[in-house]
């Protein structure tokens, strides 16, 4: 990934069921750009894990303050200072090496056990944003490869620059619906650490749905897709990006170069976070933005 700037340090911070439950009430009011620091957590067990900058820490020691102040007297108002002070206990200790972390150390690309193999034939894959399908991306993976992989070449094709969660949608047989609600019932392929039961996961995707399997384990080939089969592609689920992803080739000769591999681009890359969604996009498909 490229960064504008130097990776920052960020320390590990352990959160109880409860504490990551009121820190998403927490969420409601809160800046955007501090919103989507606490929107990944890794579930450890019957704890959350957050990794999280100093500046990050005492932003969000403010906002939890300013939650109480809005609820004086009440227990809700108590439990946001009692993380508020737990917050401030953590960046006080934080002189112990073992909490702290790259930015390449953690998050979403951390630790994931990728099946991936440079096997099998090509599959060509057109991706398309959802709502603006002049924007698209060909991408050539080997059968061997996963899911995984094609969220990693989906990333790089789409100029994307800091990781969340995603996950695949994908009918067992090629659909012609139009409808993301009705892709969205379809098998699901997702981020190991999306993979959770019953968990309040950034906005709640996953409350009483069957557990997705692992996109990181599930190859190209164990799909047994067909000619212009069609899946949903769902990166972050804060911001919500949608794609979709159709089959173009299924049995590709590959030559001796690597994959996966970006093939073809239409379209300039909308910025990864945009708060006008696609306001700023002309009718070329490029991006007038501010940045």
């Amino acid at each position: 990934m490229n960064f504008a700037e130097p990776p920052e340090e960020k320390l590990r911070i352990e959160l109880s069921g409860p504490q990551w439950e009121l820190l998403q009430t927490a969420r409601a009011n809160m800046d955007e750009d501090l919103a989507r620091c606490v929107s990944v957590a890794v579930k450890r067990g019957e704890h959350y894990e957050l990794y999280l900058a100093w500046r990050d820490i005492d932003d969000l020691v403010e906002h939890l303050e300013d939650c109480a102040e809005e609820a004086p007297g009440t227990p809700q108002a108590d439990n946001f200072l009692n993380l508020a002070d737990y917050l401030s206990d953590i960046a006080d200790l934080s002189d112990d090496e073992d909490m702290v972390f790259d930015d390449d150390d953690f998050g979403p690309s951390a630790d994931i056990q990728n099946r991936s193999a440079m096997t099998g034939g090509v599959f060509v894959f057109k991706v398309a944003l959802v709502e603006a399908k002049t924007i698209w991306r060909r991408i050539a993976l080997r059968g061997g490869q996963t899911l995984h992989d094609l969220h990693e070449a989906i990333f790089e094709a789409f100029d994307r620059e800091e990781e969340h969660l995603y996950a695949f949608h994908i009918p067992s047989a090629p659909s012609k619906s139009q409808s993301v609600r009705k892709y969205l019932d379809f098998p699901e392929y997702a981020h190991p650490y999306a993979r959770e039961d019953d968990v309040e996961m950034v906005l709640g995707l996953f409350f009483g749905r069957q557990q997705p399997q692992d996109a990181a384990q599930t190859t190209i080939e164990d799909l047994n897709l067909a000619d212009k089969h069609r899946m949903l592609y769902l990166f972050d689920f804060g911001d919500e990006w949608l794609h979709w992803v159709t089959v173009e080739q299924i049995d590709g000769r590959p030559d001796e170069g690597d994959y996966p591999r970006i093939l073809e681009r239409k379209g300039d890359s909308p910025p990864q976070y945009y708060d006008d969604e696609l306001n700023g996009q002309d009718e070329d498909g490029d991006w007038d933005t501010p940045f």
